[in-house]
């Protein structure tokens, strides 16, 4: 019954500590740039200048802050058209950083969020506990051949 107990404290305590590494690792690659943007950005159209569709899914776009112009490039959706409908002049909806305009994104920061935070969590909380099971079955095999 210990054993029990005591395995099963093992193996929560290993998935917890996974969990955790995989948001740390994989999570802070985006997301608090997209949470800056939701809280200190700000909106504003660019001008698309131009469209990587066929390969990536991307565009690179212009615009103005004052009297200083920014560039960047990202992906559609999120509020803007498709890529493919996309074409140099088009304007799409971006945020950019307010104290930092180099800082920007295509689309709405908030809705990228949400998907990236939905793809961490499926990773963050599946992947771990595959392995885990894996490691428990393998030592549990070797440690039943220690004994044979």
């Amino acid at each position: 019954m210990i054993n029990t107990i005591s395995r099963r404290i093992y193996f929560i305590s290993y998935y917890i500590i996974s969990v955790v590494l995989v948001f740390t690792l994989f999570g802070s690659i985006k997301w608090l740039t997209y949470v800056k943007l939701m809280t200190n950005g700000t909106a504003t159209n660019a001008i698309v200048t131009t469209t990587t569709c066929s390969n990536s899914m991307t565009f690179s776009y212009r615009f103005d802050v004052g009297e200083k112009s920014f560039v960047g490039s990202g992906g559609d959706g999120y509020g803007n058209q498709p890529c493919s409908s996309l074409k140099p002049g088009d304007a799409a909806m971006i945020y950019y950083l307010t104290s930092d305009p180099r800082t920007s994104i295509p689309g709405d920061p908030a809705a990228r969020l949400i998907s990236e935070f939905a793809a961490i969590a499926l990773v963050a909380f599946f992947v771990p506990i595959l392995l885990l099971l894996i490691l428990f079955s393998v030592f549990k095999l070797w440690r039943n051949q220690k004994k044979a």
